[in-house]
């Protein structure tokens, strides 16, 4: 799927408008709600496929430098300043390449689907948990969402 479609189908669910305002008036904001997450989720995407691509470059880089030592090492008997320099290249490119890795967003695995749309555990005599004031627990899934779109 691409960010329009998520966008479409994830923005009325993420950016709730508030419950007192009529449905008809929160249909409004729909279009703004949609173009809203869709430039959050093309501006992801291509952060995430720019690292991918850095990544695919350092292996790439990597992979040339691995292959020129082996070339050193089979023709020579004693070590050359050059096997050092190499070893020190491959080693920089890795921890780069580590760097870049550890800075991708990691996928959270959800529970399966079944217990996402069970609400018996969820309600009780108050209502739903869309009907409840969570207050810290709120500010808690902010945090969160702000954490994994950043």
């Amino acid at each position: 799927m691409g960010p329009n479609a998520l966008a479409i189908v994830f923005a009325p669910c993420i950016l709730r408008t508030h419950k007192i305002q009529p449905a008809q008036d929160s249909l409004h904001d729909i279009a703004r709600q949609t173009s809203c997450l869709e430039a959050i989720l093309i501006d992801k995407l291509s952060n995430t496929r720019g690292a991918l691509a850095e990544i695919a470059t350092l292996d790439e880089a990597s992979a040339t430098a691995s292959d020129r030592l082996d070339i050193i090492r089979a023709h020579s008997l004693r070590p050359r300043p050059e096997e050092q320099i190499l070893e020190g290249h491959i080693h920089e490119i890795e921890k780069e390449k580590a760097i870049i890795t550890s800075n991708l967003p990691t996928l959270v695995r959800a529970t399966s689907d079944d217990d996402l749309l069970s609400t018996t555990d969820h309600d009780g005599e108050f209502g739903s948990t869309d009907d409840l004031s969570t207050g810290a627990s709120s500010l808690r899934s902010q945090r969160l969402l702000h954490r994994q779109l950043s």
